[in-house]
């Protein structure tokens, strides 16, 4: 199986750049250009398209992970300072029971509201997804992490945010869209690899087309 990493350094020239990073359906139409344009109803899911978002105070840049080759041809120069396309694929083949790793992932940690006995105490709906925060955030994690084949030593950053932006459905009505996202980062040691190699393939939890799931490592040194 084919896996690519695409690092795109957005170009803070271009005047449609802020609003696209606080637009997550914006920012998810910018990074599919990348790919096909026929590839039918679901195209992120058929290119195996994951992304991130990394900002600091000067810099902004876009990590796009694939098992379709970007062509980074198609992304126009205003878009972009510099692209990087690696493949990635031997990432999977060295995956081993108890190596520590650095871990980055920006979630979308929800839970939904049960049907059958909602809390008398919310004002919420049964079988509503509602987000999480603090430290439900963070058991989340552990949640997720350990469906992954990871055991969490530590959590060395968690940061939040909310994006917005407005989708429009099959049958043309106009749908607003919040994600909350969330940043997680630190040391975990590797439990089951072919459990890792699924999550780090597929992606984690909720929110995959809105810049949510992508999964990166690093070995311990």
């Amino acid at each position: 199986m084919s896996l690519w990493l695409t690092k795109i350094e957005l170009n803070p020239r271009n005047p449609q750049l802020a609003r696209t990073l606080n637009d997550p359906v914006a920012l998810h139409r910018t990074t599919m250009r990348l790919f096909d344009d026929d590839l039918g109803a679901a195209p992120r899911q058929r290119a195996g398209v994951l992304f991130r978002l990394e900002e600091d105070r000067d810099n902004a840049r876009l990590l796009v992970q694939s098992r379709q080759r970007p062509q980074p041809e198609k992304l126009a120069d205003r878009w972009a300072t510099g692209i990087q396309v690696k493949p990635i694929e031997g990432i999977l083949e060295h995956l081993t029971v108890d190596r520590t790793v650095h871990y980055r992932l920006v979630g979308s940690p929800v839970r939904r509201i049960s049907k059958r006995t909602p809390s008398p105490t919310e004002d919420r709906r049964p079988g509503q997804v509602i987000p999480l925060s603090g430290d439900d955030a963070i058991q989340w994690w552990h949640r997720k992490a350990s469906d992954a084949g990871l055991r969490v030593l530590t959590v060395e950053g968690q940061s939040q945010s909310t994006r917005s932006g407005v989708r429009r459905a099959a049958d043309g009505k106009k749908d607003r869209v919040a994600a909350t996202q969330h940043r997680f980062e630190g040391q975990a040691v590797i439990v089951d690899p072919d459990a890792l190699r699924t999550a780090l393939v597929e992606g984690i939890g909720r929110g995959k087309s809105y810049g949510c799931g992508l999964l990166s490592l690093a070995p311990v040194r």
